[in-house]
């Protein structure tokens, strides 16, 4: 379905990648493929999403050339932060996830965004996420970025904490109130001030 809003609003298209059509459009500057690899993610995994934002200037294509910040981007295609369930107990990079990684940039991909990677071992949410919580994980990253740049792609790295949305049970995991998450129906320890510090140079550290 598509839903037209007015000038400035969001342009929301639902479809199957078996029927992958994209009809031309005066909409977007980016725009983004959340695609569903984990039957525990979405019941529908063929579904796909397409967010694109009204512009004044009418944009030729998808494949045209894009600068987001200070990256460059070959295309406006996106591939968001997607959980795959691949990576290692501890959190390291698996040859399975390099693989993915590798082929969406030698297939064009503009900008790859990896799936979460938790940033405190109680911040995991869910069985082979990767982790960016230790030093120890850096040379599986270089390597992952290495590659997709020698595919001639750019990546970014999800940073995430969990807290009660995760389906892993952590003893007095953070959480914004003692209140149960209406998901997952666990509670969380409150978070004081100075437990806003640490999980705050946490996400620093990771970065």
């Amino acid at each position: 379905t598509v839903q037209n809003l007015p000038d400035g609003k969001l342009l929301l298209v639902w479809f199957a990648i078996s029927g992958l059509f994209i009809p031309k459009t005066n909409y977007g500057q980016v725009v983004v493929f959340h695609v569903y690899l984990a039957p525990q993610v979405s019941r529908n995994r063929n579904a796909c999403i397409i967010m694109m934002t009204k512009r004044s200037v009418p944009m030729k294509s998808i494949l045209d050339s894009v600068k987001l910040g200070k990256l460059s981007l070959a295309n406006r295609i996106v591939r968001s932060a997607t959980y795959e369930g691949m990576a290692k107990d501890t959190g390291e990079i698996t040859p399975q996830l390099l693989k993915i990684y590798s082929d969406l940039a030698a297939n064009k991909i503009g900008l790859i965004i990896t799936s979460g990677a938790y940033i405190l071992p109680e911040g995991k949410g869910m069985p082979g996420m990767l982790g960016i919580h230790d030093d120890s994980l850096i040379n599986g990253y270089r390597q992952l970025t290495d590659q997709v740049h020698l595919c001639g792609g750019k990546i970014i790295m999800q940073l995430i904490f969990c807290g009660t949305q995760g389906f892993i049970d952590v003893p007095n995991v953070y959480s914004p109130s003692a209140v149960p998450e209406k998901l997952t129906k666990r509670t969380g320890k409150a978070m004081r001030m100075e437990d806003i510090g640490l999980l705050r140079e946490a996400f620093v550290d990771a970065a």
